[in-house]
């Protein structure tokens, strides 16, 4: 059943990379030559705006009724890590905790599910840039 599952969220992880590709400040995840990814989730990069927008973004979004998530979180903003040592300025992980949005990735997903949850994000987005 798994094969099955994960088949189809690679369906909607390339209906999501189809209907994003034109939305400016919005990166789609990318899959390197060779790789395969399972999408557990979906994770788009924010560039637009600052970094708050992110935030912005899910709260916006749950007004909508859409469900999204933080993509991830930098060990080094957590309290349970904020005395560790640091090597370097971690900005990469720095960036994606507070750019990365996890999109629905429900197995039930019609088309017409992930064309609203594009135009809310599309529309959210251009509302706070």
């Amino acid at each position: 059943k798994s094969d099955e599952i994960i088949s189809r969220r690679r369906d909607i992880a390339e209906r999501y990379d189809e209907l994003l590709a034109d939305i400016n400040g919005v990166t789609v995840p990318e899959v390197i030559d060779g790789g395969v990814h399972n999408y557990q989730c979906y994770c788009v990069y924010i560039e637009a705006g600052d970094t708050d927008l992110r935030d912005e973004l899910i709260e916006a979004m749950a007004e909508e009724e859409i469900e999204t998530q933080i993509g991830t979180y930098a060990l080094h903003h957590t309290d349970a890590f904020s005395d560790a040592r640091q090597h370097g300025s971690l900005a990469n992980s720095t960036a994606l905790h507070h750019n990365l949005l996890t999109l629905p990735v429900a197995h039930g997903m019609t088309e017409s599910d992930q064309q609203r949850v594009v135009e809310t994000l599309q529309s959210e987005i251009k509302s706070r840039t």
